[in-house]
């Protein structure tokens, strides 16, 4: 008798390419794509469902291998296509932080049918650039009632829209 036993590939990850910038967009829309290497199996082209798992970089230098293992996603979702679409209603990523992906092929009747349980290696981006802090700060009057401050947005980093100003009393 004659058998053939494969264990598929796990699948490509694509886009964002590894150690891409992303830039910043709002709303925010980042394209996750990935190609799948068991399309020939008669086993696992049918039955195969994908498991996307997007988790934070902290600190910078952190081993993406080791944040995989030892930290909860920001974001995880089961899918059966080949990729998915990252926007406003997902969290919030912070300007300036790198973030690791990676990707999932799980067999839909839990058969052991895909190397390294079927999970991708990891790629690592980051999410534009540093909002800089604004510089040279300065109160230029004001009253009882008012007051009139004053700053130049930062050189380094992505251009703030917006900027929200907070102000504690003070006696």
């Amino acid at each position: 008798a004659m058998a053939w036993v494969i264990l598929n590939d796990p699948p490509l990850l694509n886009l964002p390419r590894r150690d891409l910038k992303v830039p910043i967009l709002d709303p925010t829309n980042i394209a996750f794509t990935w190609t799948p290497r068991h399309t020939g199996s008669p086993n696992a082209a049918f039955s195969t469902e994908y498991v996307f798992r997007l988790v934070e970089i902290w600190p910078a230098n952190r081993n993406p291998y080791d944040a995989f293992l030892s930290q909860q996603p920001l974001y995880e979702v089961t899918t059966d296509r080949t990729q998915i679409l990252y926007g406003p209603a997902e969290p919030a990523l912070i300007p300036g932080r790198k973030y690791a992906w990676q990707v999932q092929a799980k067999d839909t009747d839990n058969r052991d049918l895909f190397k390294n349980q079927g999970r991708s290696e990891v790629f690592v981006f980051q999410f534009g650039d540093e909002i800089g802090m604004p510089e040279n700060f300065r109160h230029e009057g004001g009253n009882e009632s008012t007051l009139s401050v004053r700053w130049e947005p930062s050189v380094n980093g992505e251009m703030p829209e917006h900027y929200r100003v907070k102000y504690n009393e003070v006696n």
